[in-house]
């Protein structure tokens, strides 16, 4: 019986790590085709596993909201000219979300302590890989296998003067993704979601080496927010409040943040040396581009469309004052021309430029409420992870995107359930109730 209980266990377990590195290679069809087509056949299978969820809460939610994002978008301007397109957009927003809440569910399989292990394990050899790509010839074995399914041949000049801009002469890791920064928020989220769920002792000192050296590896500034969140963990904390435990917290929190932001600053002095200098001339169009530029080029095309911007799948209307606002931040002509459709690397500036004003409202809203019906509580975790996606990714109607979110929701979901049983099991009322010693409280999560 035991034997043939752990076998059927390792059924979801393999779906998940499959379906996992599905998401993360995220490989589409083409430059503009199906984008994640490599998680295609796990969406499949995992919709028939959780067939009997169609009708759920969630499933109806995040179904209406799309519906809700494309109704903006028919309100934007253009209608007829932008219909096909925006159906397009709205056809990738519906299959973005099957893959989005069949990983959700296939997370909420699994208890925290599970989560926590993939998620150590996972680091560990996505930083061992990233060492390899780097130091090794395996770099040019990954650029012969997925340059060609990216369709990064004309792109590689501008990837590779932006690896030139950051320190050791060495090129950033990809690992089996289409850049480095797919690769870094792939790291934070493991990251945090690791110091976030982790029962261990000494989880935040692991998990910050981890965080110090992602960031050494990938020399991608997307790996400071897991030190941010890391830090806010012991000045926060996600137990029991009080004075004293405040004070402890914060008392231990400084004692770990004082050496790590004193090495932190040195390291990336070093490692940004080169793309700091370039940011302050203005000669680092990366920077501009996911900084102050994705902001100017939303505001030039909020003035022009404010009340439902173009619309999802509509970038094509906004090509004037996008380019504009580019050249006339001082990005060569190169990279406007190749990469004006998908450089606003935000969310904010993302919604405006697709839903206007109205539609932000809306999207906004409605996404708040929507988390707060399956989730209830929403920490100061799962707000910082919001952030750090809104920070780092814009595409709302995409694979990437939504898949991150639901990560989100069902990490933070995990949590909520977590502390809900460490609550019962330590309050007066919960030791009357709770079970005896060798009838220890479980919470199963399986629900194959």
């Amino acid at each position: 019986m035991g034997k043939a209980w752990e076998a059927r266990r390792s059924v979801p377990a393999l779906f998940a790590v499959c379906f996992i590195i599905a998401v993360y290679v995220n490989v589409p069809t083409s430059r503009d085709g199906v984008p994640m087509i490599s998680a295609f056949p796990f969406a499949v299978i995992g919709g028939v596993m959780f067939l009997d969820r169609a009708l759920s809460q969630e499933a109806i939610g995040a179904v209406l909201l799309a519906l809700g994002v494309f109704a903006c978008s028919l309100l934007a301007t253009d209608f007829w000219t932008y219909l096909d397109v925006r159906a397009l957009a709205f056809g990738q927003y519906i299959y973005s979300t099957l893959i989005g809440l069949t990983l959700y569910w296939t997370v909420q399989s699994f208890s925290a302590k599970e989560v926590t292990r993939f998620s150590e394990i996972a680091i560990i050899i996505m930083l061992c890989g990233a060492v390899l790509e780097i130091t090794t010839p395996l770099s040019s074995a990954i650029d012969s296998v997925m340059n060609p399914l990216f369709g990064l041949d004309k792109y590689a000049e501008i990837i590779q003067n932006r690896d030139v801009a950051i320190g050791f002469g060495l090129r950033r890791p990809k690992f089996f993704s289409s850049e480095t920064s797919y690769f870094a928020m792939a790291l934070c989220f493991l990251i945090c979601t690791y110091a976030y769920l982790s029962p261990q002792k000494g989880a935040t000192i692991r998990a910050g080496v981890f965080a110090v050296l992602g960031l050494l590896v990938a020399r991608s500034p997307i790996l400071i927010f897991a030190l941010v969140f890391i830090g806010l963990g012991q000045f926060l904390g996600g137990g029991a409040t009080g004075r004293r435990t405040n004070v402890d917290r914060m008392a231990l929190g400084l004692v770990i943040a004082v050496p790590m932001l004193l090495g932190s600053y040195f390291l990336l002095t070093e490692l940004f040396e080169a793309r700091l200098a370039q940011v302050t001339s203005g000669a680092d169009y990366s920077s501009t581009y996911r900084t102050y530029g994705s902001w100017y080029a939303a505001l030039a095309v909020l003035s022009e469309y404010p009340l439902f911007g173009v619309g999802i799948g509509s970038i094509n209307a906004a090509f004037r004052p996008l380019t504009q606002t580019y050249l006339s931040l001082g990005i060569p002509a190169f990279s406007v021309m190749y990469e004006w459709r998908f450089q606003i690397q935000n969310l904010p500036a993302a919604l405006i430029i697709y839903l206007g004003s109205l539609g932000t409202i809306f999207y906004l809203n409605y996404l708040y409420f929507y988390t707060r019906a399956i989730v209830g509580h929403i920490g100061w975790q799962g707000w910082t992870l919001f952030l750090i996606l809104s920070a780092t990714a814009s595409a709302f109607y995409s694979p990437r995107y939504i898949t991150y979110y639901f990560l989100i929701v069902g990490i933070t979901k995990i949590a909520n359930l977590k502390r809900t049983v460490t609550e019962a099991v330590h309050t007066p009322q919960g030791l009357v109730n709770s079970r005896s010693k060798s009838q220890p409280i479980s919470v199963k999560h399986n629900i194959y």
